[in-house]
């Protein structure tokens, strides 16, 4: 009975493996083409930040959308309102092809106006790392990561604290808290651009999210839920000209 088992674990595991690192390149293949086309559109510099800004809006209403809309689906399955079958079909066929449409349509219709050498260019490995050796390059790769990361964090966690540290904290007023303060920060960080310069925004929003996490962190299980989306508040604040200004330098 143990080698079947274990046999049957292993591929289990192995297919796990290849599906992901499938799904990964193809999605990688797609993301990157996407966000660098917003920086390749044009060479005016208030058009790039209008590009850019319009893109991140749509970002981040999707990733509203598409983190709080799960979580309420996530609540109906424990409840026993719907099945896990009805559950994969919501996310896969629903919140899929909310992602994907708009991607084919960009790929299909937008041209880079930016002039290029139209020249066939041979991709090697060294190639691919030469960007690395670039200081500024490496600089702007690691601002993209920690805020990416951050978000992925947070979106991750909020399940996990409401139910076991802050109990009882409404997780979808958490993260539209979060998400919403960014999304009103856009328009005000894309006038403040033009007259202020990118590094102060981002430094001076960096405390504010580093303060109000910890905040959250070592917010007391007792404590009034009216404390945590404060301290909310607060870190969305301060992440949003993070997240926003790493996409306009």
């Amino acid at each position: 009975w143990l080698p079947v088992q274990f046999d049957g674990q292993l591929a289990h595991a192995i297919y796990i493996l290849f599906t992901n690192m499938f799904y990964a390149t193809i999605a990688s293949m797609l993301a990157i083409a996407y966000s660098s086309m917003s920086t390749e559109i044009s060479r005016d510099f208030d058009e790039l930040n209008k590009v850019n800004i319009t893109r991140l809006i749509f970002s981040m209403v999707a990733t509203a959308v598409c983190t709080l809309l799960p979580t309420i689906f996530f609540k109906q399955l424990e409840q026993g309102q719907i099945d896990i079958r009805t559950f994969y079909l919501i996310v896969v066929f629903g919140f899929g092809l909310i992602f994907t449409v708009p991607i084919i349509i960009a790929g299909i219709y937008c041209r880079e106006r930016a002039p290029y050498d139209d020249e066939s260019v041979n991709i090697s490995p060294g190639g691919l790392v030469k960007p690395l050796k670039t200081k500024v390059f490496r600089h702007m790769v690691a601002l993209y990561l920690t805020q990416t990361v951050t978000l992925d964090t947070v979106s991750a966690i909020i399940l996990y604290y409401s139910l076991y540290v802050v109990i009882g904290l409404n997780s979808t007023i958490f993260l539209g808290l979060f998400l919403a303060v960014q999304i009103i920060m856009l328009p005000i960080f894309y006038r403040l651009v033009r007259t202020v310069s990118k590094t102060k925004l981002y430094r001076v929003g960096l405390p504010l999210a580093i303060i109000g996490a910890i905040g959250i962190g070592l917010y007391p299980s007792n404590g009034p839920h009216a404390g945590v989306y404060g301290l909310t508040v607060l870190t969305a604040f301060g992440y949003a000209g993070a997240m926003t200004l790493s996409w306009i330098i």
